[in-house]
């Protein structure tokens, strides 16, 4: 790949300067990659905030962001369009990362096309444990919480802690990657092969947010489904969830391209651990909407991590794309989170207390107004008989003969006795 154009827009506001940001769909097409540098999402317009989200969600471009003190939930991007294209919950990543830390690359990471600084394996792995320390990043959601929000995240680098510090994904028909680091620049200065392995690893990483193998793409219409409502039998009670595919090959031009010979595996994971479990999905000449491949997934029997991996030939070179999805089963404690109000009125009536009563919320007043009207304040009074003696003899014993010694004390001194 070759890049022959910088546009690049200083402070002020964006767009306004000798390099506008592109303004229509179509002005965007020349570009392939979007970079998001130190900037607050306050710097764009809500127009062009949507469009960006557009252009990688539907017309496949890449989006990166890169760490900064206004990136992430610190610049302000959580409450954005763009939030909804980013591989972790952007309102969970705040703060920085100040100690320096050595970069870790993930096994995930290491298998992936961005991450190959060498063509070996060993050679791979040994490159990155050999990188400079990076000098503080954005301190992203934790692994755990990445997995639950975005189960088709790939989290390819981590501080040696397991912090995330890169994540990619698959946005709709685009790429996106998340960076909290912008001081791999560094890397040109402390190594013998640091300039050649920065460019290296830039070139990678803009060739696979380009996606320009051919634009070959494949989504679901939600992350994650209920088993019980993807079960739903047709005309049942309750609504029923469908899982809706569509994929689709473009080429160089952006033309949608259709492959006869193009296939569809559905690959799942179990939660138990189990082998994975791979299932061909028919795509069929009815399936084929227009420009992309459009059809309802056969409804999964077991809950899991799914993947479906859409392959097919561009140009005569295969190429591919896949997504990820989740079905989980249906949690018994949230399945009716109204209250039930026929169980607590039933509650209220089977109550001990003459006084049990049932109040909504528009009875408040009523509720209020009977406590003013009550007399709250009773007086009862109890005997509880005690005998002394069972309790205290001891104590009784001693009194009774201290005070017949004191007495005889007395008596003695008086010459009474």
């Amino acid at each position: 790949m070759r890049l022959t154009r910088h546009d690049v827009v200083t402070s002020g506001a964006l767009g306004s300067g000798s390099s506008p940001l592109p303004a229509t769909p179509a002005e965007w097409q020349k570009y392939h990659v979007i970079i998001l540098g130190d900037v607050k999402a306050n710097a764009f317009t809500a127009t062009q905030l949507r469009t960006l989200r557009d252009m990688v969600r539907d017309m496949g471009k890449g989006l990166m962001m890169l760490g900064g003190f206004d990136s992430f939930g610190q610049g302000g991007w959580p409450a954005t369009p763009v939030a909804e294209l980013m591989p972790l919950d952007l309102s969970a990543a705040g703060g920085q990362m100040s100690e320096p830390f050595k970069l870790t690359a993930t096994p995930q990471g290491l298998a992936h096309e961005l991450m190959r600084l060498d063509p070996d394996p060993t050679a791979n792995a040994r490159l990155w444990g050999e990188l400079p320390t990076i000098q503080g990043a954005n301190r992203l959601p934790d692994a755990a919480r990445i997995r639950t929000t975005h189960p088709g995240a790939i989290i390819l680098a981590t501080t040696p802690a397991g912090q995330p510090v890169m994540v990619a994904q698959q946005a709709g028909r685009g790429r996106v990657l998340a960076m909290a680091i912008d001081t791999t620049w560094r890397w040109r200065l402390h190594l013998d092969q640091g300039r050649e392995l920065h460019s290296r690893f830039w070139r990678q990483a803009v060739q696979w947010l380009s996606n320009r193998q051919g634009n070959v793409w494949v989504t679901t219409d939600q992350p994650r489904y209920r088993l019980s409502q993807v079960r739903q039998a047709v005309g049942g009670s309750g609504d029923r969830q469908k899982i809706i595919i569509r994929a689709g090959l473009e080429d160089e031009g952006g033309r949608p391209v259709r492959d006869p010979a193009a296939t569809l595996t559905e690959i799942m994971s179990p939660d138990d651990g189990g082998a994975p479990e791979r299932k061909p999905v028919s795509l069929g000449a009815a399936g084929y909407r227009d420009d992309h491949y459009e059809l309802e997934l056969p409804a999964p029997t077991r809950d899991g991590s799914y993947r479906l991996l859409f392959e097919a030939t561009l140009d005569g070179k295969p190429v591919q794309a896949e997504t990820h999805f989740l079905v989980e089963s249906t949690d018994v404690e949230l399945s009716r989170p109204l209250a039930n109000f026929d169980l607590l009125r039933g509650i209220a009536a089977d109550g001990k207390s003459p006084d049990s009563r049932f109040y909504t919320l528009d009875q408040l007043g009523e509720l209020l107004d009977g406590f003013k009207a009550s007399d709250y304040l009773v007086r009862r009074e109890e005997v509880l008989p005690t005998e002394l003696g069972d309790r205290y003899r001891w104590p009784l014993l001693a009194l009774v003969f201290s005070s017949l010694m004191i007495e005889w004390v007395y008596r003695k001194r008086k010459n009474l006795v």
